[in-house]
């Protein structure tokens, strides 16, 4: 039984199907969708405020080719525009297939976008795959009008038009004239300047100390550069000859820095394609490292991974671990094509360096402790319940900072009496207590600043100047009423009954609840050494929530209470 559809032969019957003839119009054109050369390609004018005229073209969409007659036009309608508002409206040409009879039919449409009053937003177009799913609708998009009140604007051509045979040969042959004219006088150059300075074979000694200048081999059209490495100059290839059409540089390429390992992300390089054709397709992308000097070819250091799979390390990041402390690594990417022919780019070039980060904390300074936080890495090196200085770890990038600039890398604990003092919230009860009108925030910054005031006692004064140095202003939720909260900003700060875990009935919530609470009340205090929290008793304004041994409740805001504080890094 035969298994292929001859199209053009007779068949006893007729048998040229709208698929058939599409088929070989997407097989010799392309899949897409685009307007033809020919004709006035469906030039469009503004006849008033709710009119445009499309002109004639000729179509090709997936295949099929759609036509408005030479010498004719279509107009279309739109809705007004509302004064106040804008509007994006789309003109499109619709094909259309009958599920029941199978007639398929094309018209010019519009598809109307929704008024806004800030913004114009383009309104959703169908979309269908003809050849392969044999969709009953789709969308060719030709043109956005935008309404800016009740006028109407230019409207906005967004189809692409693919040129006649005639015309690419004309272009190509063009193109490949200009071409041909600067490899002429490049190589003339060279020829001419290069070549008798060092000969016709690879460099040799004799031809070396030209730094930074280029050679060409003429007998195999390989590129070497000169380089300097101490007092001596070095040529280097950077090129395997004349191979075909190069790729454009990785995008989006970064190095991470950790305490074990160099991790680089980056996106490879697309095809190059024209009109259609790809003249350069991308085959893998080599990594190279070296010390001391960026590697100028794929043969100027250590290969780390010669990578075959597009995109691979887009998200996750090639990990390098053969690396170590106190050296500088210089990565160099070189994508590469089928044809071998290399991309030589300094953007596709960067450097970093371990950290030299003690994965205990108490090893660590306070401005090392800082900058890893500020670098996104602290959580990778740290953990919840790590100590320093007689400050625990309750969470990573919990807290908001006071500029709006996100979250404070680093929440703290004070987890030492030592460390802390004993007082009270107010120094007078019936003023309506609430955490931000209380006495607790200007002790906390007085003590925040080493600057004693008059009716703290036993104080040890721990906010040296190395930790004071990297402790940021955040903001803090304190209950204002019984069923709102509002927002403090402040260096040191008490713990919020919902921040320790504690469930205060009808309270309102005082931030989120930290994932380290147990190490700030591990139960190891009892009433008389109790600590304060800053949330106030929502039944009477001279109470406030106090907690110890694991369990809360409240006392008179005259009593004396440990200040066991946190602060963000």
């Amino acid at each position: 039984m035969a298994n292929l559809h001859l199209v053009t032969g007779y068949a006893g019957e007729e048998h040229i199907t709208s698929n058939d003839q599409g088929s070989f119009n997407a097989a010799l054109m392309g899949t897409g969708e685009f307007v033809l050369e020919r004709g006035k390609q469906f030039a469009a004018q503004v006849i008033s405020n709710n009119k445009v005229r499309i002109f004639d073209g000729d179509l090709l969409m997936q295949g099929r080719h759609i036509r408005l007659k030479e010498d004719t036009y279509v107009d279309l309608f739109f809705e007004n525009g509302m004064q106040g508002y804008k509007r994006t409206d789309l003109i499109a040409v619709r094909y259309e297939k009958d599920s029941v009879t199978n007639i398929e039919s094309a018209s010019l449409a519009v598809i109307k976008g929704v008024p806004t009053e800030d913004a114009y937003v383009s309104p959703e177009k169908i979309t269908g795959n003809i050849i392969c799913e044999h969709a009953l609708k789709n969308d060719t998009l030709l043109y956005k009008v935008n309404f800016d009140g009740l006028g109407i604007q230019e409207p906005e051509k967004v189809f692409s038009t693919v040129p006649t045979l005639e015309t690419m040969k004309r272009e190509t042959i063009g193109q490949i004239k200009e071409d041909a004219e600067k490899a002429i006088q490049d190589m003339s150059y060279a020829v001419d300047e290069l070549v008798p300075l060092f000969g016709s074979g690879s460099p040799t000694p004799e031809t070396q100390g030209r730094l930074k200048q280029f050679f060409v081999n003429t007998e195999n059209g390989e590129l070497f550069v000169c380089t300097e490495e101490g007092e001596t100059y070095t040529w280097i290839k950077i090129g395997g000859g004349l191979g075909g059409v190069p790729l454009s540089d990785c995008k989006n390429l970064s190095l991470k820095e950790s305490n074990d390992k160099l991790t680089l992300t980056w996106t490879d390089p697309e095809n190059v394609v024209f009109n259609g054709e790809t003249i350069a397709e991308w085959e893998g992308t080599k990594v190279v490292r070296k010390e001391g000097g960026n590697p100028m070819s794929i043969e100027d250091g250590i290969l780390v991974v010669d990578s075959k799979v597009k995109d691979q390390y887009a998200v996750d990041g090639l990990q390098d671990t053969d690396v170590v402390a106190d050296t500088q690594y210089n990565y160099a990417l070189f994508p590469y094509t089928a044809k071998k022919v290399y991309t030589m780019s300094d953007l596709n070039r960067i450097s970093g360096s371990l950290m030299s980060y003690d994965p205990v904390l108490a090893n660590n300074t306070w401005a090392q402790i800082s900058e890893a936080s500020a670098l996104g890495v602290a959580p990778e090196l740290w953990k919840l319940g790590d100590e320093k200085d007689g400050y625990v770890i309750v969470g990573f990038n919990h807290d908001d900072l006071a500029d709006g600039s996100g979250k404070a890398g680093i929440t703290f604990a004070c987890n030492d009496m030592e460390n802390t003092f004993k007082h009270w919230y107010s120094s007078s009860a019936g003023t309506g207590y609430v955490y931000k009108n209380s006495a607790v925030p200007v002790y906390l910054e007085n003590f925040y600043n080493n600057d004693p005031i008059y009716g703290i006692r036993d104080v040890n004064y721990a906010i040296n100047d190395e930790l004071r140095n990297v402790i940021k202003l955040v903001k803090k939720d304190y209950m204002s009423y019984s069923t709102s909260t509002s927002k403090i900003d402040c260096h040191l700060f008490l713990f919020s009954n919902t921040e320790l875990g504690y469930t205060i009935e009808k309270g309102p919530e005082e931030g989120v609840a930290y994932e380290g609470r147990q190490y700030i009340d591990r139960g190891a205090y009892n009433k008389d050494n109790a600590r304060w929290s800053r949330s106030k008793y929502m039944y009477n304004s001279t109470y406030a929530y106090q907690y110890y041994s694991n369990v809360y409740a409240y006392d008179t805001v005259v009593n004396e209470k440990y200040y066991l504080y946190g602060f963000c890094i």
